[in-house]
């Protein structure tokens, strides 16, 4: 049964309710994600990180942050996050890196986390989430391409429109051989990855292509243009789409938080 990984806990039964016959909703199925996004804004190839100084300081100051990235995730990392659906009803939770710069003119850097739960209903999706510190926000979103959301969009709308647009493009046509089939090396799933790239980019987008209401989920896309620059990645290192996911991470008014801090 999928539920909150290590870097997460959530409230105990005890805890959650002082009913002495309280039972834990049953297991649900659904689709679980870990996955994470990376870019060139921040971070360098060489891990380090540049960022303006204070006026005091006497130039911008550059630094190794202290970051847990785990080793399937690229050098770049911005953020990782986890994702747990099951029929309209999904929890979000994440963490990105944020680097600043001290009064002593030595960069810092501090981990932000983020809890989201989301409700699909009419063709909208509102979010209900939670910041370091407690605040809470919320919204509710028409759900249409190119469409702004409080979590990456490839969460909120899933389906395989842009997977069948992307078989039937231009760049397809023309050559066959820019689409490939097969099942992905990290997350063990059927894809279909098409090489969208042309002059001056370089660009691959890859998407399940199983069945269920899961197929044409975005498991990666990547950019760059041909010296280097104006990267960006969005991974996918575990993709399972028929998860038995614990019933309790649903039950909205139950805390959650990271493990090194207080649930809220």
């Amino acid at each position: 049964m999928e539920s909150l990984p290590p870097e997460w806990r959530m409230e105990s039964d005890e805890d959650y309710s002082f009913y002495a016959d309280y039972a834990p909703p049953p297991p649900v199925k659904g689709l679980v994600v870990h996955g994470y996004v990376a870019d060139d804004s921040i971070v360098g190839e060489d891990g380090t990180v540049t960022v303006t100084s204070p006026e005091a300081c006497p130039a911008p100051v550059t630094f190794r942050p202290a970051r847990s990235i785990p080793p399937a995730f690229p050098e770049r990392t911005t953020g990782e996050y986890w994702f747990y659906r099951s029929g309209d009803q999904a929890l979000y939770l994440s963490r990105k890196w944020e680097y600043a710069v001290d009064g002593a003119c030595q960069g810092v850097t501090r981990e932000v986390s983020r809890i989201v739960r989301i409700v699909w209903f009419n063709g909208t999706a509102t979010f209900i989430g939670e910041r370091d510190g407690g605040a809470t926000d919320l919204s509710t979103e028409k759900i249409k391409d190119n469409e702004t959301y409080p979590i990456p969009s490839w969460l909120v709308k899933i389906d395989d429109a842009d997977l069948r647009e992307n078989q039937q493009s231009r760049l397809v046509r023309q050559s066959p051989s820019r689409m490939t089939r097969g099942r992905d090396e990290g997350t063990g799933v059927m894809r279909t990855c098409v090489d969208l790239s042309e002059a001056f980019i370089f660009a691959t987008e890859c998407y399940y292509s199983g069945t269920g209401p899961w197929r044409g989920y975005l498991l990666s896309a990547d950019a760059q243009d041909d010296a280097g620059g104006n990267y960006s990645e969005a991974g996918t290192v575990s993709f399972d789409p028929a998860a038995r996911i614990d019933g309790r991470l649903f039950e909205w008014d139950r805390a959650i938080a990271r493990s090194d801090g207080d649930a809220r």
